[in-house]
């Protein structure tokens, strides 16, 4: 590749990875973005529905000795919608309309089965995800119907820049001041 060429894989990962910084999940912040054409057309992270109780309300940190991951894991599967589901229902939330056929979804953790079903369904061609998940194995099944849908898989490690270091220092200020907010939040319902 020349030095001068855009390497989009590596442009719209890093938008994902700034995204997944608004997630509120304890154990993995996700972040995926939709694009036809060089174009956003949508953006998603792993959360729960609306209004209700997120993730960081109810599991300490990931970093805390208290933390269960099997548990969150169990929680997560049931209650939380993946970030990949959240970028194709903004789409149908936001008036629909948009054809997700030919288009590529960046998640910044591999899919897992039930995600990868829909993408195909939609018929979002290419799949391109920076960072493996211990968690997924794909059936012999999706298999078939990435193959069957002639859909591309592609695993692109994100080699540390300044602009990444930058979105990256940004997310972790974002979350920062969020826990912050609900410290004190906690603190003045205790106090009442």
């Amino acid at each position: 590749m020349d030095s001068k060429q855009t390497d989009w894989d590596e442009v719209f990962l890093t938008v994902a990875m700034a995204m997944a910084g608004t997630s509120r999940c304890v154990s993995r912040q996700v972040g995926a973005i939709i694009v036809k054409n060089n174009h956003i057309i949508a953006s998603g992270v792993n959360n729960t529905p609306g209004a209700a109780k997120k993730c960081d309300e109810i599991f300490p940190a990931r970093t805390s000795p208290e933390f269960d991951r099997n548990a969150h894991h169990h929680f997560s599967e049931r209650n939380e919608i993946h970030a990949e589901m959240d970028a194709i229902g903004s789409l149908l939330k936001n008036g629909g309309g948009a054809d997700l056929g030919n288009a590529t979804l960046y998640t910044t953790l591999q899919p897992c089965d039930n995600c990868l079903k829909h993408m195909a369904h939609y018929g979002i061609k290419r799949i391109v995800f920076a960072e493996e998940y211990d968690l997924c194995s794909y059936s012999e099944f999706m298999l078939d119907v990435l193959k069957q849908f002639g859909i591309e898989l592609v695993h692109k490690q994100i080699v540390q820049t300044p602009v990444i270091d930058r979105a990256m220092s940004e997310m972790h200020r974002i979350q920062n001041m969020r826990k912050q907010t609900q410290n004190l939040k906690s603190d003045l319902n205790k106090a009442k």
